[in-house]
């Protein structure tokens, strides 16, 4: 079979169904219109093993008792190298913390616990039983509007790049890049390779609308711009 003719997984789709022209199989937790399956992303997938090529999940594992569970079917039914995309409100934000059925925060570190060998890195017990591995390829910061618009002003970035890391709000989205590799990837440095698994490439997005202005005629509300000037967020530390 063709790797284009593989399906795609839209986990969470909700009320925001993907096409379905586009190979998309719109899952939720609940039965509703353009919902093409229902189960719990918690448990089983009704999928085989290497049968999916991409998996997407908006504003979903924040919800998540158990997103391990979640990590652990997208690993079993993705393709080697097949793409895991998220989008989650960040952690220091309000957002990750209005919605009452929200359970934890999320920060652009926390996703060096799904990279292989990081387990290795933080001799932790805990890590063992993970039995998935991705390697993140970028998370996108997407700045508040506020903030977005300050950081089209190179004079102002520093500032912006100081307020995310030490203020609140700055920050107010997730969008992670991932794809699927081995447990044992001899790319990570626990392995003998040159890749941290506990360090996360990151970059700066911003949504086109805020960074311009809204007066701005004929920018598209959900265009995402992303600057690629971020920087590596390091998880843990080695004793």
């Amino acid at each position: 079979m063709r790797v284009s003719s593989l399906p795609k997984l839209n986990i969470g789709a909700g009320r925001s169904p993907l096409p379905k022209e586009e190979g998309w199989i719109n899952c939720d937790l609940y039965h509703g219109e353009g919902v093409d399956l229902a189960f719990d992303c918690q448990g089983p997938w009704p999928f085989e093993n290497e049968s999916v090529m991409e998996v997407r999940s908006d504003h979903t594992v924040e919800h998540l008792s158990d997103p391990m569970a979640f990590f652990r079917e997208a690993w079993r039914v993705l393709i080697p190298n097949g793409q895991l995309n998220l989008r989650l409100p960040y952690g220091w934000h309000q957002s990750s913390w209005w919605d009452l059925t929200h359970l934890r925060p999320w920060l652009q570190e926390s996703f060096a616990t799904v990279q292989p060998g990081f387990t290795q890195f933080t001799r932790n017990h805990q890590h063992d039983h993970l039995s998935c591995a991705f390697w993140v390829n970028n998370v996108i910061m997407i700045l508040e509007k506020s903030w977005a618009r300050m950081f089209r002003f190179w004079p102002l970035r520093p500032i912006v790049k100081w307020g995310a890391r030490h203020l609140l709000n700055v920050i107010k989205d997730l969008r992670v890049e991932a794809f699927k590799t081995t447990l044992d990837d001899s790319r990570s440095t626990a392995y003998g390779g040159h890749i941290h698994p506990a360090i996360v490439p990151c970059s700066w997005g911003v949504l086109e609308h805020e960074y311009y202005g809204r007066s701005v005629k004929g920018l598209q509300v959900h265009t995402l711009l992303v600057i690629c000037e971020g920087y590596a967020a390091t998880a843990g530390r080695e004793e």
